[in-house]
C-alpha cells in the first residue's frame, strides 16, 4: 500500500505532470480566431505599442498544415519564424514554438537570440476593437490588423 502511494506521488511530481494539458488546439487560422472569440481573424498584425518607432509585423499562416508565425521588425527584417501550436490552456490562448521549429533572423540581438534558442511561448489575448495583445516573459505588445493585400 505505501509503495503505491509513493509511486503515485512520484508520478504526479514528474516533470511535465503539473503542466496544464491543452483544452483545444487550432489547426487553421479560422480556428485560431475562434479560440480568441473572433469570427474573422487577420493574417497580418501590426504592433501599436512599440517604444522605438519600428513596429513588429506579425504574420500568421496556415498552408494546409501546421500554423506558422513570423515576426518582422520594420526597417530591420525578420526576427523569428516557425511552426506554432496554438491551444487554449487553463483559460488562456498559448502559441508555442518548439526550439527545433524556430528560425531566428540575423537582426536579432544576442540576448533575444539566446532566449529564443529554447523556443518561444506567447500568450494571446483578444482586446477591444479587433486588437490583440501578444506577450511573453519580459515583453508584450498590442497589435491591430494590418491592411490585407
Amino acid at each position: 500500500m505505501q509503495l503505491r502511494v509513493i509511486l503515485a506521488i512520484c508520478a504526479a511530481l514528474a516533470p511535465g505532470a503539473l503542466l496544464a494539458q491543452p483544452e483545444h488546439c487550432a489547426r487553421s487560422l479560422s480556428e485560431m480566431g475562434l479560440l480568441l472569440g473572433r469570427l474573422h481573424f487577420a493574417r497580418e498584425w501590426r504592433e501599436t505599442t512599440m517604444q522605438d518607432g519600428n513596429p513588429l509585423l506579425l504574420r500568421i499562416e496556415d498552408r494546409n498544415g501546421p500554423l506558422r508565425m513570423e515576426f518582422v521588425k520594420d526597417g530591420q527584417g525578420r526576427w523569428a519564424e516557425g511552426e506554432v501550436e496554438v491551444c487554449r490552456q487553463s483559460g488562456e490562448v498559448i502559441a508555442q514554438v518548439a526550439p527545433h521549429k524556430l528560425t531566428i533572423g540575423e537582426h536579432v540581438g544576442w540576448l533575444l537570440r539566446h532566449l529564443l534558442q529554447r523556443g518561444a511561448r506567447f500568450t494571446l489575448v483578444a482586446l477591444e476593437g479587433r486588437r490583440m495583445r501578444v506577450s511573453t516573459t519580459g515583453w508584450s505588445g498590442d497589435f491591430e490588423p494590418a491592411a490585407e493585400p
